[in-house]
């Protein structure tokens, strides 16, 4: 199964002051100027849609055992030395967390499924940074509410271990959602200002300054209203996680809004 790269990381390889060499520079680029990059940035304000029948179907494809090798199994003794395709679970299991956080989120099966792949991918540095300083898990709202709400006292080690892990996994959601919108931003802005000759993202970004930003409803013409869209649905409750709604029964729109801020921050 294919490994992912991150929005952030991508956003950071664009911005960094280094030049990167001539296999990056095509690596990124094609990647950038493929179809479901044009796609997603052009639509860079809603970028995980709400499951459907087609979302359904494509996750099906993708997670098709037909498309996973030896090396995407995980490492057979637990402890041995993991190489980078041993970083993966079985395909069951991505499977089923992929569909529990296209529920819980109401997020789409493939977009859920990137999600998943992507905070496995992180969790040896994860694992680093934790062994190094006592971190927490983040959350989604001020002062862990968010957190603390689905936090329930007497939980076993179990419950804690899948909780931190549920909230690791939004924050990689939120992350993703922020860091689209940056990289699009950045595309047009480089697009519209960099010299030909002197930035080596100048061709991705033009590319996706002529497909992207005319496509029909695209990123220009929809922008706005996708951040309106985003907050009137919101308001009513269309496409939140259950929390969130659980919690605007009691407050009012506040953490309605406070869902829909983390894309901005």
């Amino acid at each position: 199964m294919q490994t992912y790269s991150s929005w952030k990381s991508t956003f950071v390889r664009l911005t960094s002051p280094i030049k990167p060499c001539q296999s990056s520079v095509t690596a990124l680029s094609n990647h950038l100027a493929s179809a479901t990059s044009i796609n997603q940035l052009s639509r860079c304000y809603d970028p995980f849609p709400p499951p459907s029948a087609d979302s359904k179907t494509e996750f099906e494809k993708r997670t098709a055992p037909i498309n996973f090798t030896a090396a995407d199994q995980p490492a057979a003794a637990p402890g041995a030395s993991a190489e980078a395709g041993h970083i993966l679970p079985p395909i069951a299991e991505l499977k089923e967390a992929a569909l529990e956080f296209s529920k819980s989120l109401h997020i789409n099966e493939v977009g859920a499924l990137r999600i998943i792949v992507l905070e496995y991918q992180e969790r040896p540095a994860v694992a680093l940074l934790s062994a190094s300083e006592d971190s927490s898990t983040g959350n989604v709202f001020d002062n862990g509410n968010a957190e603390s709400q689905l936090h329930a006292s007497g939980m076993t080690s179990d419950e804690e271990t899948k909780r931190k892990v549920f909230w690791r996994r939004v924050e990689i959601y939120l992350q993703e959602r922020r860091y689209i919108v940056k990289v699009a931003a950045l595309m047009v802005r480089l697009a519209m200002c960099a010299e030909k000759n002197k930035n080596v993202w100048y061709h991705p970004a033009r590319v996706f300054a002529t497909e992207g930003i005319n496509m029909k409803d695209g990123y220009s013409t929809e922008v706005v209203g996708s951040i309106a869209t985003r907050w009137r649905n919101g308001k009513n409750g269309q496409g939140l996680p259950e929390w969130v709604k659980q919690r605007m029964a009691s407050e009012g729109d506040d953490p309605a809004f406070k869902w829909e801020l983390q894309v901005c921050i």
